[in-house]
């Protein structure tokens, strides 16, 4: 014997205590609504419930039916440790036998199962039910801890699907629906995914109160991802019709601006041809004839992006914008060509300016300039604000001016 009185004491109030806990959680799973409508739909001829709800219930029911045969079993070999424990007495060694048949009990293998009840998880590979089936208290109440929560989560799973799926399968079926709205609206060819995901959707609905386990398996398994898929799909397509758009507008912009800056060019050379003298290096802005032809080619892009055919319009906008990009290189220098005349013009006056305000301060400082170096003044401003102005003649004027009024200045 390896207990004492006082540990086979203890073990057999802590059982006492186990069993308590055990037969209220079954009395708890008994009186479950979802449980009582199980049990009603399975004991119906032929059995209300059908499919994988059908096969679930079924050994879930089964368990827990059994779980009850086995509680009374443990109730019955703690009432045996008991009573071998009360015919020890109280006083050490008087009738040590009732202390090891009362640790016996509590410990081995003192419970006979009937032939076949053996639990499954209690079997060894090569074992039958027959040849285990002696089982001791603990292994008799892991088996049922396991039982009762299998038996548990299916009520529980089935009652939540009861609960839940009509509004899971409409839920559903009204995302697919937008979806089709969406793919509609993208012009998009109707997608197998919805229309197959909506069929199932329909076929399984009838089966919600039969089969809520199966029906729940069948939006998880078979419905959910084709809805997944098909989001894909109509997501990537929208990122595309939004990235064409984005395309067209940016091809659009440049087009206007290249025409804003063509116009540009054509007016700095009006203008340059008015104002300067030499107008060899002026450039002729590009060919309205071109631009048109931009033009019919982005509308041409733009009614293939709206027939749908998207990945065609973004190949034909990426060799659009390649095309304009060289005309804009063309445009800026012409720009720059017809704008410098006119630049060097704007200088020629400022430097003259200049060197006019340096000639003040110094005529007030006694310091006046030369007759030679005033008649160059003038003639460089006749020129410079005359049309059309000669640059050159005009710049070396300014020059001439320049080294005239320093002269002035330098004399004692």
């Amino acid at each position: 014997m390896s207990m004492s009185p006082a540990e086979i004491d203890t073990e057999i109030a802590l059982w006492r205590d186990t069993l308590a806990r055990v037969g209220a959680n079954l009395n708890e799973l008994d009186e479950l609504p979802a449980y009582q409508r199980l049990k009603g739909k399975l004991r119906a001829d032929p059995p209300v419930l059908t499919g994988v709800t059908l096969d679930r219930v079924s050994g879930a029911l089964a368990a827990a039916a059994e779980l009850w045969q086995h509680f009374l079993l443990l109730s019955d070999a703690v009432q045996r440790a008991d009573a071998a424990r009360a015919s020890a007495g109280r006083i050490l060694g008087h009738n040590a036998g009732g202390l090891i048949e009362a640790e016996k009990i509590l410990t081995g293998p003192s419970i006979t199962l009937v032939e076949g009840e053996t639990p499954f998880a209690q079997r060894d590979l090569l074992a039958s039910a027959k040849q285990q089936n002696e089982i001791s208290p603990k292994a008799l109440l892991d088996a049922m801890q396991r039982a009762f929560r299998e038996a548990k989560d299916v009520v529980v799973r089935v009652d939540a699907s009861w609960k839940t799926l009509r509004q899971d399968l409409t839920e559903i079926d009204t995302r697919a629906a937008a979806l089709e709205g969406r793919a509609l609206a993208l012009g998009l060819a109707p997608l197998d995914e919805i229309a197959t995901a909506r069929l199932r959707i329909a076929d399984r609905r009838a089966e919600m109160e039969q089969d809520p386990l199966g029906v729940a398996q069948t939006l998880e398994r078979q419905v959910q991802p084709l809805i997944d898929s098909a989001k894909e799909k109509i997501d990537a397509a929208e990122r595309e019709r939004a990235e064409i758009a984005a395309a067209l507008a940016d091809a659009n912009a440049r087009i206007s601006a290249l025409k804003a800056r063509n116009d540009e060019c054509i007016a700095l050379k009006e203008s340059a041809a008015l104002r300067v003298l030499d107008v060899s290096g002026l450039v002729t802005a590009l060919d309205p004839a071109l631009l048109k032809d931009l033009e019919g080619w982005l509308a041409t892009i733009t009614d293939t992006a709206n027939s749908g055919r998207r990945k065609a319009a973004l190949v034909g906008i990426e060799r659009w914008r390649a095309a304009i990009e060289g005309h804009f290189d063309t445009i800026e220098s012409a720009v720059r060509s017809n704008r410098t005349p006119l630049e060097q013009r704007e200088e020629l006056r400022g430097r003259l300016a200049a060197l006019e305000a340096k000639a003040h301060a110094y005529a007030k400082r006694q310091q006046p300039a030369s007759i030679e170096a005033e008649t160059l003044f003038a003639e460089a401003k006749r020129l410079l604000y005359s049309r059309p102005t000669d640059l050159a003649a005009a710049s070396a004027l300014v020059a001439q001016y320049e080294a005239a009024l320093n002269a002035s200045i330098a004399r004692p």
